[in-house]
């Protein structure tokens, strides 16, 4: 959830990037005369979240696509994602050697303050009327005079030498995730009722194994006992491994709400069920289920294949 600060923040940054806006949710900043060198900037996990790394990553592949040098600064976390499509991630980074810094809206008030040459994206701009990922490619493809006719507009896929050693590969396994990084207020007890039983249904269906995930602050502050779960790794694998965990050929579906673990399953091509959290407004809310889940172009039939709502939003 924005704190009345944050939101007061990203108002007082979209007044002062009037001016500037090209389409919406588009805003630049002195254009400059030459692109050859480009950074995006995304490092403070109070601004950005893991699963919005995959709205970004197909405009990366565009500038490369197009020849221009890039580097990119996200979420610790996810350094190795871009590392292993052959990003580079610089340990520290000196603003003057980029002729184009890119972010989000809700970093201007900091970037501002070292570069003069901007690209701003925001990406809750409800007003954005087709999938982000083709949206922001269309448009800043324009902007920049880019090509990008070669740039698929779904997140890249990073390979690994060896997927998860310490599943029983005789068996199948459901990941279920139950908790959020934001819009925790939204949730009641009985939506968390209704997704652990969504998942114990489709496990029993499918003959498959509950994998809990989660973060140890996650596991540490959540009273619940699970007894219904079969595998608990809350607290114990880093993002990579998650990564390795669900392109496993035998973790075959995932139940959570509509955050990252919903876009990797999407990334991999298998089926999610998802309890929608909504959003305070009924604009936002129709925003995010057309065009941010998933946030790239999928025909109707592949998306009901891959989305299955769950709650009140089935």
């Amino acid at each position: 959830m924005l704190t009345l600060k944050r939101f007061i923040q990203k108002y007082l940054s979209k007044l002062s990037l009037s001016k500037s806006k090209v389409v919406s949710g588009v805003y630049f900043i002195n254009p400059p005369p030459i692109i050859s060198k480009v950074l995006f900037y995304f490092n403070d996990p109070k601004r950005f979240h893991l699963g919005d790394h995959f709205f970004i990553e197909p405009l990366v592949r565009l500038m490369r696509d197009n020849h221009i040098e890039v580097e990119i600064i996200p979420l610790p976390q996810m350094n190795f994602y871009f590392e292993r499509i052959g990003v580079i991630v610089p340990k520290h980074f000196e603003p003057s050697h980029y002729d184009l810094i890119i972010s989000r809206i809700e970093f201007y008030p900091l970037l501002k303050q070292i570069s003069k040459t901007l690209l701003i994206l925001d990406t809750t701009e409800n007003r954005i009327n087709q999938p982000i990922c083709n949206y922001f490619l269309e448009h800043v493809a324009t902007l920049l005079q880019l090509n990008p006719k070669n740039t698929s507009s779904k997140p890249s896929i990073p390979t690994f030498e060896t997927l998860s050693h310490f599943l029983d590969p005789s068996k199948k396994y459901l990941i279920f995730n139950n908790y959020l990084a934001s819009s925790r207020f939204l949730i009641t007890k009985n939506d968390l009722n209704n997704l652990a039983q969504t998942a114990l249904k489709i496990a029993h269906e499918g003959n498959m194994q509950i994998i809990h995930t989660g973060t140890e602050q996650e596991k540490l502050h959540d009273p619940e006992f699970y007894n219904f779960v079969d595998i608990d790794l809350r607290g114990q694998l880093s993002v990579e491994e998650l990564f390795i965990l669900y392109a496993s050929n035998n973790v075959l579906h995932n139940v959570s709400f509509d955050a990252f673990g919903m876009h990797l399953f999407l990334l991999y091509n298998k089926p999610s069920h998802i309890l929608f959290r909504g959003r305070l407004l009924r604009c936002n809310q129709k925003y995010v289920l057309n065009y941010l889940n998933p946030p790239f172009h999928l025909d109707e039939k592949e998306k009901k294949k891959l989305i299955t709502y769950i709650g009140t939003s089935e």
